[in-house]
């Protein structure tokens, strides 16, 4: 046997290649395919990945609901006096008596003469009241409150709301507020009218009055 024609056992020619081994044309060896000559290097496989979930967006929040102020009633804007009211009377009984007339200090005589008639029935005189004249200083009911501290309030031709009350009623309806009690009634000009109409408002404001002060 010649030294260039020793056969090797194929288990030693496996040892002495391990990753790969040249054997005939297209012959596999260790599960690969080979060609004459060309030593085969296992392609590498790709790594398995996870596949990436898409970033969930942020939760939206609602909408806070836009809280809509509870509605009110509109008071008129009315101007405090630049000083304390000028009033008629004394106020011992804590009646503030509120009339419209323009050019008058109070209010004309013969009408202060009705009134009188008519707060005497109520067992009062001028001593028990207090009379402001809203044309010589507009009244601002808060104002007035603060100097008078009426419990009684009777409004003779000023309507409610124009003293800044935030609330109307009608005439010869007693109402009660924030610890007063008002009337509203036409003015004196009508009430001290020697009409049939006249004396029916005259009927009217005394039932009014019998009821508030108790007679």
């Amino acid at each position: 046997m010649s030294a260039y024609n020793i056969e090797l056992p194929g288990v030693v020619i496996a040892g002495l290649f391990k990753k790969a081994i040249v054997q005939g044309e297209g012959k596999a060896v260790q599960g690969e395919i080979v060609q004459t000559g060309q030593v085969s290097t296992p392609a590498p496989q790709p790594v398995a990945r996870e596949p990436k979930l898409p970033a969930s967006p942020p939760p939206v929040m609602p909408a806070r609901p836009t809280s809509t102020p509870a509605a009110t009633e509109t008071v008129p804007a009315v101007p405090a006096p630049a000083s304390a009211y000028k009033v008629l009377g004394n106020n011992r009984q804590h009646v503030a008596v509120i009339v419209r007339f323009p050019g008058e200090a109070f209010l004309p005589e013969n009408h202060l003469q009705m009134l009188t008639k008519m707060l005497g029935a109520c067992k009062l005189n001028l001593g028990d009241v207090a009379i402001v004249n809203d044309a010589t200083q507009q009244v601002n009911i808060n104002v007035l409150k603060d100097q008078l501290s009426p419990k009684r309030v009777l409004l003779f031709g000023v309507a409610p709301e124009e003293t800044g009350l935030p609330l109307n009623f009608p005439a010869f309806k007693d109402q009660e507020y924030a610890g007063s009690t008002y009337l509203y009634t036409p003015s004196l000009d009508e009430l001290n009218k020697e009409t049939e109409e006249g004396k029916l408002l005259k009927r009217r404001l005394w039932e009014s009055l019998k009821k508030i002060f108790g007679v």
